[in-house]
């Protein structure tokens, strides 16, 4: 690198890199560029810091109402009464970004974690795909199905919302669990409330990491009045080749710091390097300026040789980029590639001690470098989020409401409110007895001590009537403080407009983060969005340094050890699964909103709309109330209710299948009582026509014997004949009689016993009538 400051040619070996020689000319060069553009920046943010609490300079507003004929010591103005509108101001604002309302997201987006999320949802578009056909096997196979029916998506927005929701990997909660301990330790919340006044009232603000062997990941908030750094190409400066601090220590740290680097001083070099003369006493608490830098180069792999372009990125500094020729376009035949050693890039950091001779007592290689998608990460994060600062644009605004506020309190303080009217030539003629005043002397009396003087006579003694060199007319309201205060009103509503506010305590809230009686967070009036943006993107970028850093920090025991005790030793072994090869296992890391109030109380409103409609449990609203994110608690809160509707569908549908079985039932039970009915109406006339036929069948045998007896018996006499046929006639008519009565009887107990047994099938006591009774057959033996 070289250019107009001198910057050390990199295209060195490893080892000069790693030199004492090298630092010294590279940090010799930064400071050259920073030696006054410190002093004058530090001289810009004392100016801004005074006007952020209301101590500005007014000379400024002195000498603007101080003119030629006004006299300071006849002014009703104190000085002392400074407008302190801005500092309240910016106190909202500040008071309104909270990081306590934001919490880390952390999504894995390598391709073995996007393996694992694309098979999942791939498998639910197959069961959605396959919907119909699983429903209608389930419905042949008596509901039983392969695959249970309810786990199948209802929709393609169901599948979505499913894995918006989804249940984090393994690996993702371990890492959020991380951050939030590395956060928690470092006292993030406090080091965000400071980094807020930076941004505000310096426009400019930074952190600076490292990587402890001891302590873990520590993250120092760094002073911007001690920043130096590269030149500026995006807010972030994300290219900066160089960052540092500029620090007085003690000499027992130089001392320290000397012992830890291998390097040794004699006192009398201390001095020199102090730059304490030897009758000064110095002790171990003597202070001295240095620098605590940090610059990126590259090392060389000498065994790989590639093909690259040259590009210049810096014009003070000279820095140039090497851009492979797989990776560039050339503009014009006048670029050269050339052939150069693999390289990559490293960070170096160190001390250096701003003496005459730039003294480096520290220059090592930064060890534990954070590496993401393959790109080394700077140890510093810094942000200068506009390119005019907030406080270099208010200045003028408050200069001006300084001035007319002056003004007003003198005109308050008088309460003159007339037009004067002044007539020169009289002006000049104005004696105090036998002196002779100056117009100025005149005017000086009039404006400061409201004293107006009447000639009466003129130079020859001759009386004038109506000759005042200034009259007065009269106001019903002072002209000039009614004019003062309508023009002040005007400029603090441009003020007020600079936030976003359009009165004192009004802004236009972002219906997503914030209600309406929070004015400044997060305000979509975009007059300070760039800075509210500013300090959440930096978070992010902390937050994916500490990422990029866990897996070399859990490589130290002590480091090891906290993290197991603070986030679980199981969340802990996810992280290690992922550990031999992190570089490739990138996470996605922002800044995700936390509920505010408002949506709370909407998200909890809707829930118990939906639980008085039987759509969700009260268990269903306590777990949908310790959600953070509000996108997760929507997305729960739709899967939930669609699950409850799919359920209730469910159970209104079972409901509709028990009343059709219940009908189903009824109608069998009136068919099979139809049924007995029929079945023994048929059986009554099977036993009528049974005994007609044995009685038929009996007469047909008692004539035939008759005959035979007629036939045997030729001998016997008409008598005898006469009254056997009596008796058979009486016999006959009383069996059938007895015949008669056994059947009548019998058909009346069975036809009680069928009803009995018909009332019990009807009542549901019995399930068949009994097939195989039978009637008793009629017992004859009786008969002669």
């Amino acid at each position: 690198m070289s250019g107009i400051y001198n910057f050390p040619d990199e295209m060195v070996s490893n080892e000069k890199k790693k030199s004492f020689d090298f630092a010294k000319e590279y940090m010799s060069a930064v400071w050259a560029e920073w030696s006054n553009r410190i002093g004058t920046r530090n001289g810009k943010f004392d100016e801004w810091k005074a006007y952020a609490k209301g101590n500005q300079d007014i000379e400024s507003c002195k000498e603007a109402i101080k003119r030629k004929f006004i006299k300071e010591e006849f002014l009703h103005i104190d000085w002392n009464d400074k407008l302190k509108v801005l500092p309240q101001m910016l106190r909202n604002y500040k008071n309104s970004i909270d990081i306590s309302e934001f919490s880390p997201a952390i999504k894995a987006i390598d391709y073995g974690a996007m393996e694992i999320k694309n098979t999942r949802k791939t498998e639910k578009m197959k069961l959605l795909a396959a919907k119909d056909f699983l429903t209608q096997a389930a419905e042949l196979n008596g509901g039983m199905s392969p695959i249970p029916l309810d786990q199948i998506p209802e929709s393609k927005e169901q599948v979505t919302l499913e894995e918006d929701s989804a249940k984090p990997l393994r690996v993702e909660r371990g890492e959020e669990k991380a951050l939030q301990f590395v956060l928690l330790e470092n006292h993030f919340e406090d080091k965000f409330d400071d980094i807020k006044d930076d941004a505000v009232d310096y426009n400019l603000f930074g952190f600076r990491l490292e990587t402890n062997a001891v302590e873990g990941i520590k993250l120092h908030k760094v002073n911007p009045r001690n920043l130096i750094y590269g030149e500026r190409n995006d807010k972030f400066y994300s290219e900066s080749p160089y960052y540092g601090e500029v620090k007085e220590i003690t000499v027992g740290m130089f001392r320290n710091i000397c012992k830890e680097s291998g390097v040794s001083y004699t006192e009398d070099e201390i001095r020199k390097i102090v730059g304490w003369s030897t009758d000064s006493k110095m002790t171990n608490k003597t202070r001295m300026k240095v620098v605590f830098y940090a610059f990126k180069t590259y090392f060389q792999e000498s065994n790989v040789i590639k093909n690259v372009y040259s590009k210049k990125i810096g014009k003070k500094t000279g820095a140039v980029k090497l851009i492979p020729e797989s990776e560039y376009k050339p503009r014009s035949e006048n670029e050269k590639i050339n052939k150069v050693i693999d390289n990559y890039d490293v960070w170096f950091e160190g001390v250096m001690v701003l003496d005459s001779d730039r003294t480096i007592i520290r220059h090592r290689l930064i060890n534990n470098m954070p590496e993401y998608k393959g790109k080394i990460l700077p140890p510093y994060i810094i942000c200068s989020p506009r390119e005019v600062a907030l406080m270099e644009e208010l200045k003028p605004s408050i200069d001006s409401l300084q001035q007319l506020r002056y003004k007003i309190l003198h005109h308050r303080g008088i309460l003159k409110g007339t037009i004067t009217d002044i007539d020169p030539d009289s002006l000049a003629e104005i004696t105090l007895g036998k002196e002779k005043l100056t117009p100025e002397e005149v005017l000086s009396f009039y404006f400061s001590l409201n004293l107006s003087f009447t000639k009466r006579v003129d130079a020859d003694g001759d009386p004038i009537n109506g000759m005042r060199p200034i009259n007065e007319i009269p106001a019903a309201i002072p002209y000039a403080l009614r004019e003062l205060s309508q023009q002040y009103i005007s400029e603090l509503q441009a003020f007020y407009s600079s936030f976003g506010a359009f009165q004192y305590d009004q802004a236009k809230p972002d219906p997503k983060t914030m209600d309406i009686n929070e004015p400044f967070r997060l305000s979509d009036n975009l007059q300070l969005r760039d800075i509210t943006n500013s300090l959440f993107n930096a978070t992010t970028k902390v937050l994916q340094n500490i990422s990029s850093r866990i897996n070399d920090a859990v490589d130290f025991p002590l480091v090891k050890e906290k993290f197991i005790d603070n986030i679980g030793f199981d969340d802990f072994d996810a992280l290690e699964q992922w550990k031999k090869d992190r570089s490739k296992h990138a996470f996605y890391i922002y800044t995700d909103f936390v509920m505010s109030k408002k949506d709370r109380a909407d998200l909890m409103n809707a829930v118990d709309a939906h639980i008085q409609r039987g759509e969700l449990e009260v268990s269903d609203k306590i777990e949908l109330g310790r959600i953070k994110n509000a996108r997760e608690a929507a997305a729960k809160l739709t899967l939930k209710v669609m699950a409850n509707r799919k359920q209730m569908a469910a159970n209104e549908l079972n409901k509709i299948k028990e009343n059709q079985n219940q009908n189903i039932l009824a109608a069998q039970a009136s068919g099979e009582q139809n049924r007995q009915t029929l079945k023994l109406d048929h059986e009554l006339r099977m036993e009528r026509d049974r005994v007609k036929f044995e009685q038929d069948a009996f007469l047909l045998q008692k004539n035939g014997e008759i005959k035979i007896a007629e036939a045997n018996v030729q001998g016997k006499a008409k008598i005898d004949a006469a009254q056997f046929s009596s008796q058979f006639t009486a016999d006959l008519a009383m069996a059938k009689k007895r015949m008669d009565e056994e059947t009548a009887l019998k058909k009346l107990d069975k036809s009680k016993e069928n009803q009995a047994e018909l009332i019990k099938l009807r009542q549901g006591k019995i399930e068949d009538v009994n097939q195989n009774s039978q009637i008793p057959a009629i017992d004859l033996s009786t008969i002669n």
